[in-house]
């Protein structure tokens, strides 16, 4: 029969592999996405024509809401896996876990304020180039989209009506994501949890 030490054991390895599946899991839904949203780009601009077009920037910005919804659930599983990879090194005396402190050498420091996936200051690791190019692409997408699609807006008025209605698309989204991902509420708070709970449970 285990005895609790060794169900707890168990538990923070088994918490520790769910983690880095989850980490697994969502890059590859992010990497599908960006592959699978510009074919869907592609398919507006050959079979909708000028009216498809037209939809296409303001599919750019969700697309990239989305990219960024896939990255915030990647923190959620790199901060819970750091700090389970923290108790192992504290239970064996050994600093053999390192995954946590290579990834915020290697990717970006999770600790660090971003917009989305783009780190801004010195810490411009090859994650933010990924993320600059991709928005490039976005932005080409966007200003094709606008000059193949404006022949089919009503002149004056309609014209007026899109321009306004995709920039305040913008700003509402751009702006949500600068508030989210600069502040870190969410992580600091789940941090902070993790540190008083886990190190607790651990250490009974």
């Amino acid at each position: 029969m285990q005895n609790d030490s060794d169900v707890r054991w168990k538990t923070v390895h088994a918490q520790l592999e769910r983690m880095r599946g989850m980490q697994y899991q969502y890059h590859r839904k992010f990497f599908h996405w960006l592959i699978g949203s510009l074919a869907g780009f592609f398919l507006l601009w050959i079979f909708a024509g000028r009216i498809g077009a037209l939809w296409v920037p303001f599919l750019i910005v969700t697309a990239g809401v989305q990219a960024s919804f896939y990255l915030h659930f990647c923190d959620f599983a790199r901060m819970h896996a750091r700090h389970l990879e923290r108790i192992i090194n504290q239970k064996t005396g050994t600093r053999i876990m390192l995954a946590g402190k290579l990834e915020d050498v290697y990717f970006y420091p999770i600790d660090s304020p971003k917009f989305s996936g783009l780190l801004p200051g010195a810490s411009f690791h090859f994650f933010s180039f990924f993320t600059l190019h991709w928005c490039l692409i976005w932005v080409a997408g966007i200003v094709f989209s606008f000059i193949y699609g404006w022949p089919a807006l009503p002149a004056g008025a309609g014209q007026m009506a899109y321009v306004v209605g995709w920039l305040l698309w913008v700003m509402l989204n751009a702006g949500y994501l600068a508030w989210y991902f600069i502040r870190r509420k969410d992580l600091i708070a789940m941090d902070r949890l993790l540190e008083d709970e886990l190190f607790t449970a651990a250490q009974s």
